[in-house]
């Protein structure tokens, strides 16, 4: 009842208080999003406070990695997926949104096809970005800045189709790389070998360069990962990378039916995961990092992030 009494309370300030709402459409290899934020002034801070998520399944890694294009039945899931988070956005009333595609849409064959479908039925303009992009997009200085470490770090996003790194040194990115490294490609054992030998050369190359103290995790499977070691967390969201790889070894010892009944996880979510901590912690044991730090965000959150701050700019918004 006092919890109630809490949220109602709040949402009569923030009604009072000058807010924005905006929409951030992630459409990725293994799952698409539906993150809904409201965007509002608090004591001279900015709050960004999710107001809505909605996440669907749809796998179009699945179709694309084996077969190089997306298959009519998962068109028509993602048509209507995409009607329905349409209907959310306009009953929301937000101020803007924005609707972008990952490395299965890059890849498939059809996919400039399907844009212009999902264009003509839905309203929606979906983006198609690349991977370096989307580690910009995801990727805000403030979260860096947050930290108050000096050293040199490693950000890195891994997805169903790709993994994206880019290098920080004194809070200044120096050089991003993506490679076609992904869960869904690894569940469908569908990458190419070399990948894995280049994506270490150049690792092992940013190694000698600069001496990495930590690294920075984003991806729906290391956010799993983070609330599952949510008792292992020792300062502000950092991990060891024992405890990760303990939590792997228990993962790998269950069937996908174990993982889901003893840790909640979604069928999508625990056939992936162990590919995904293999990816993580295969970059952290190139560049000796122990400690990885896992904010939380993804893909739609740092949309959001970036609309508010170009309509700050152009002073659209206060």
């Amino acid at each position: 009842m006092l919890q109630n009494i809490i949220y109602t309370l709040e949402l009569v300030i923030t009604n009072d208080m000058k807010s924005y709402i905006f929409g951030g459409i992630d459409i990725g290899s293994n799952a698409m999003r539906l993150l809904i934020t409201q965007v509002f002034k608090y004591k001279g801070r900015t709050k960004f406070r999710k107001i809505s998520y909605t996440r669907f399944p749809i796998r179009l890694g699945l179709d694309v990695f084996e077969r190089g294009t997306i298959s009519p039945k998962k068109k028509e899931q993602l048509l209507k997926a995409l009607q329905a988070y349409k209907l959310l956005l306009d009953t929301h009333e937000v101020d803007d949104y924005r609707a972008c595609a990952t490395s299965a849409m890059r890849d498939a064959k059809n996919g400039a096809a399907i844009i212009e479908t999902i264009k003509t039925e839905t309203g929606i303009n979906l983006e198609t970005i690349s991977g370096e992009e989307e580690a910009n997009i995801i990727y805000s200085q403030h979260l860096v800045n947050k930290l108050g470490k000096k050293q040199n770090c490693i950000y890195i996003d891994v997805g169903g189709g790709s993994t994206d790194i880019s290098i920080f040194a004194d809070h200044k990115k120096i050089i991003s790389k993506s490679f076609k490294i992904g869960t869904i490609r690894m569940k469908l054992n569908s990458i190419d070998q070399q990948e894995w030998l280049d994506m270490e050369t150049w690792l092992k190359e940013m190694r000698k360069q600069y001496k990495f103290k930590y690294c920075i995790g984003t991806g729906g499977n290391i956010n799993k990962v983070a609330k599952l070691l949510k008792h292992k967390e020792h300062s502000n969201h950092f991990f060891y990378l024992k405890d990760i790889l303990h939590l792997q070894e228990k993962l790998e010892d269950m069937t996908n039916d174990e993982r889901i009944i003893k840790y909640r996880l979604k069928p999508d979510r625990s056939d992936v995961i162990t590919h995904a901590i293999d990816i993580y912690t295969s970059i952290m044991k190139n560049t000796d990092i122990e400690e990885i730090h896992i904010p939380k965000i993804g893909l739609a959150d740092g949309m959001i992030r970036q609309m508010y701050l170009d309509k700050k700019a152009a002073n659209l918004v206060s």
